[in-house]
């Protein structure tokens, strides 16, 4: 049994190693996805542009006091917009129990596939 050993340095192995590496797998950077204005029925283009405004502040991060009461509040107008939203679509629909439970199947649709999201 012949054994042939090449004497080759462990910084030309990594670097052929690291070439074939970044070759087969590139590195794909991927954007953080905004707020879609119509992805949810309560979700209005008011409300997109306080989203959209809140996320300056953050990155701002020059007044955090300011960014933190601005998101607190949003977070309780989207709430709100959403709460009263479907207490619309319920008094609309009231008395008919097949549109009724349609509604309740799309909210819970909706919170299933954002915890599957998250």
């Amino acid at each position: 049994m012949i054994m042939i050993v090449m004497l080759i340095s462990p910084t030309a192995v990594y670097s052929k190693f690291k070439m074939l590496f970044d070759e087969c797998f590139p590195l794909i950077i991927e954007k953080a996805e905004r707020f879609k204005a119509n992805s949810k029925p309560w979700f209005t283009n008011g409300l997109n542009k306080s989203a959209q405004k809140k996320l300056k502040l953050y990155h701002n991060c020059s007044d955090l006091i300011k960014y933190k009461n601005y998101k607190n509040k949003l977070t309780s107008v989207l709430r709100l917009a959403e709460k009263e939203y479907y207490e619309g679509r319920f008094k609309e629909i009231q008395g008919d129990i097949s549109k009724t439970w349609k509604v309740i199947k799309s909210i819970f649709t909706n919170i299933f596939q954002a915890r599957l999201h998250s």
